[in-house]
């Protein structure tokens, strides 16, 4: 049995998104394994979990719920102390404080200098041109104080000690572009570094910027299959 375990709240997400394309992906690959595996039929569990708190996972620590079909994780260009990569040799403590100063000048700000910050920003997320106009317009309908709150929660919080609790196979996408000010190689290093203590395995995808799966979808769509197969 196959099995895709969802939040509805992240299917939500990836609906806002119109990536819910991908959900559908993954039950498609859920299908083809089933069937790779010699079932005469696709033998599929889907299963949409509502409010599903990552403590209710055994790979999160759980030692009640044993969750084993589910136990292995693929992050995109994602980091557990994401003020790393944007504030070198800052420390948690530092990184907290420029994030509560950046929530209140952000929240601050006028709607037009808003606006032209956050477009501004978009501009590294993806090398899609018509996805980054797909992008802006969502932006420009955000909240404003919703969007700096993220930020600076985004920013000042530091979740490394939290990883040496986890007991799963995780798969880490780091995204790379030949216009980012770092190298390929400096970008492995932060990665790797701040997954050690999970013993993550990290792929640097190149060629791409944060929405992996939008500039290099065939990277992604194989990375998912290794994790679901």
């Amino acid at each position: 049995v196959s099995m895709l375990v969802c939040n509805a709240s992240h299917l939500f997400f990836a609906a806002r998104l119109k990536m819910n394309r991908y959900c559908s992906l993954m039950f498609g690959l859920l299908c083809m394994i089933s069937i790779a595996h010699g079932a005469e039929k696709p033998n599929v569990v889907y299963i949409m979990a509502d409010e599903l708190g990552y403590y209710e996972l055994s790979c999160m620590g759980n030692p009640h719920i044993k969750t084993p079909r589910i136990d292995a994780i693929l992050l995109v260009d994602s980091l557990p102390f994401t003020a790393g990569l944007f504030m070198p040799g800052a420390s948690p403590e530092a990184a907290k404080t420029r994030a509560e100063a950046m929530r209140g000048r952000m929240a601050d700000m006028s709607a037009d200098a808003f606006r032209s910050q956050q477009r501004a920003g978009l501009q590294i997320l993806t090398r899609d041109r018509a996805f980054l106009a797909t992008l802006t317009e969502w932006s420009e309908t955000s909240d404003q104080r919703t969007v700096a709150d993220m930020y600076a929660d985004l920013l000042g919080t530091d979740n490394r000690a939290a990883l040496a609790a986890l007991d799963a196979r995780i798969h880490v996408l780091a995204a790379w572009d030949p216009s980012m000010p770092v190298s390929s190689n400096g970008i492995s290093e932060i990665y790797e570094s701040q997954y050690g203590p999970a013993d993550a395995r990290v792929t640097v995808v190149e060629n791409s910027r944060h929405f992996i799966m939008v500039d290099q979808p065939d990277v992604f769509e194989a990375a998912l299959i290794q994790v679901i197969g």
